[in-house]
């Protein structure tokens, strides 16, 4: 069984994978519903971020209890209503909250081309592993000298190495593995039992 080596740090990561405050204060008392809930939600803003995966996200305080609660934009189904008036989310920033929209898109836009790159989290020896994966061309059955483990700040894993058929170091995304890996001297394993019974990193603590 190979050794992996120590995960490294990333050369430069934006932001060092810190929300960014683009917003901070205090809203009248707000309501909306959220994707999947009857209830509409209340209460008072007093932050917006953009976090790693680019998207952005309210500090909802509960005026009642003083509780804290995340809430996601995208996840925000309804307008929000403020006294008389509803506002989507566009209005609110540029209306209630006086955010320089196009400074906020752009910060936003960056944060998500970040988080789609891949990195490097393990190195270790070659290990010939065969699967099939689904490409441009379809359904492939590949063989690869996998040297190195990668993921990026939206969890999507990769792996990489030399390429038997492409001749060449390629990079596959997991979520287009379609079958188990096969690997010599090993079980056949789904991506994430591979990645820890045969490279040895456990999916949920990496």
């Amino acid at each position: 069984m190979p050794t992996p080596a120590s995960v490294p740090t990333a050369e430069k990561k934006p932001f060092d994978n810190r929300p960014v405050v683009v917003w901070s204060g205090t809203t009248k008392p707000v309501s909306f519903r959220i994707l999947s809930e009857k209830e509409r939600r209340e209460g008072i803003f007093t932050q917006l971020e953009i976090h790693k995966d680019g998207d952005f996200y309210f500090y909802l305080v509960d005026q009642s209890t003083g509780e804290i609660t995340l809430v996601k934009e995208r996840e925000i189904q309804s307008r929000i209503k403020i006294n008389s008036q509803t506002y989507d989310f566009v209005e609110l920033c540029r209306k209630v909250l006086k955010i320089d929209l196009s400074d906020l898109f752009e910060q936003a836009k960056e944060i998500r081309k970040a988080a789609n790159e891949p990195y490097v989290i393990a190195k270790f020896s070659p290990i010939t592993t065969s699967f099939t994966y689904l490409s441009s061309n379809g359904k492939e059955r590949r063989t690869v000298d996998i040297d190195q483990v990668l993921k990026n700040d939206k969890n999507d894993y990769y792996l990489s190495g030399f390429c038997h058929l492409r001749k060449e170091r390629r990079t596959f995304i997991s979520s287009r593995f379609q079958t188990m890996l096969v690997t010599e001297g090993h079980k056949k394993y789904y991506f994430h039992d591979w990645l820890k019974n045969v490279i040895g990193i456990d999916y949920e603590c990496s």
